[in-house]
């Protein structure tokens, strides 16, 4: 409605997961907008997809050559409020190595 209002005529956008609710997901479906989305972590649809995914993601399959970085991206179909609709569970191993070292550097025995 907004982007209505200023004259913009889209048929994707992008939005950051503040926007995520039934109401706006519903309206992008009804005016046929395509879109992508941050998925709120607290949102059950987003616990679903890790915990019964994230085992298996990082195989070669779900790997994707990101510029100069690997990715694994598993792409799951879902329903979002009635509407079919995929999530992405996105890993960044380099990210996970990090996050796994700075745990264990500080851990102490």
């Amino acid at each position: 409605s907004e982007l209505k209002l200023m004259g913009a005529k889209n048929k994707f956008v992008l939005l950051d997961a503040g926007y995520y609710s039934q109401e706006n997901l519903i309206e992008l479906y009804e005016n046929n907008i395509d879109f992508l989305m941050r998925l709120p972590s607290q949102r059950s649809l987003y616990k679903t997809c890790i915990l019964g995914d994230l085992e298996y993601l990082e195989q070669i399959q779900y790997a994707t050559k990101y510029d100069k970085r690997v990715l694994f991206v598993k792409p799951i179909e879902t329903t979002l409020y009635g509407h079919p609709g995929w999530v992405y569970i996105v890993l960044d191993p380099t990210r996970k190595a990090k996050e796994i070292n700075a745990v264990l550097v500080s851990y102490k025995h």
